[in-house]
């Protein structure tokens, strides 16, 4: 049975106020999933949600997915996510997008980019995967997968990760980057370049040679 749906409804937990151009309701075998599309807007008192296509599923502890051109703001932690795709469960806090995802920390003044992320609130931490590139001042990071430890402002990279700090290179099986110190730790086989100060025209004898000049001719 399809129904249309009001342009808002107060959801147990927290308020959300969504707009969209149409909405419609399906229920079957107990479940009320609730469909919005064209320029959807979904507002709390903790989160702005924006995208083209969302169902919500379920009245106490929602479920949201949706697809378009997605856009999340975490208002508590200020957070921006953008992607193709994304998924919130008010009831375990985990928030998942998919597609070219995007995501900054303002208040960490952290970029990141990969295919897969997932926001767990939780424990305040973040997971990445696929083509996962990690930026902040100087330091780029690259891996296949990454954990952002947002409390300890730490990184852990995966697969082969690659860590660059302005001229520096650093390679191993895992490596982890401390965003307050830039203290960097690897572990497992390593590699790594160090680009040094330019050495003096003039270098000093070597211990046993003589100067120039001081010797018989």
């Amino acid at each position: 049975m399809v129904l249309l749906l009001l342009s808002g409804a107060l959801l147990f937990g927290e308020t959300y106020s969504f707009s969209g151009d149409r909405s419609f309701t399906v229920m079957r075998e107990g479940e009320e999933v609730t469909t919005i599309e064209g320029n959807v807007v979904i507002i709390s008192e903790s989160k702005e949600i924006y995208a083209d296509s969302i169902a919500i599923k379920g009245m106490e502890d929602p479920d949201f997915s949706g697809a378009g051109e997605v856009r999340v703001l975490d208002l508590d932690r200020g957070l921006e996510l953008k992607s193709r795709e994304f998924s919130y469960s008010s009831a375990s806090g985990v928030l998942r997008a998919r597609g070219d995802v995007r995501m900054e920390d303002r208040e960490k003044d952290l970029f990141i980019r990969c295919q897969i992320l997932n926001v767990m609130e939780e424990k305040d931490q973040v997971a990445m995967e696929i083509g996962v590139r990690l930026f902040k001042d100087d330091i780029i990071c690259r891996s296949q997968y990454a954990l952002y430890i947002r409390g300890e402002n730490l990184l852990e990279l995966t697969g082969f990760p690659v860590v660059y700090k302005g001229e520096d290179q650093y390679r191993a099986d895992r490596i982890r980057v401390n965003l307050d110190t830039d203290e960097i730790t690897m572990t497992g086989r390593i590699e790594g370049s160090l680009l040094t100060s330019e050495k003096s025209e003039t270098a000093p004898p070597a211990p046993g040679e003589e100067e120039s000049g001081s010797g018989n001719e």
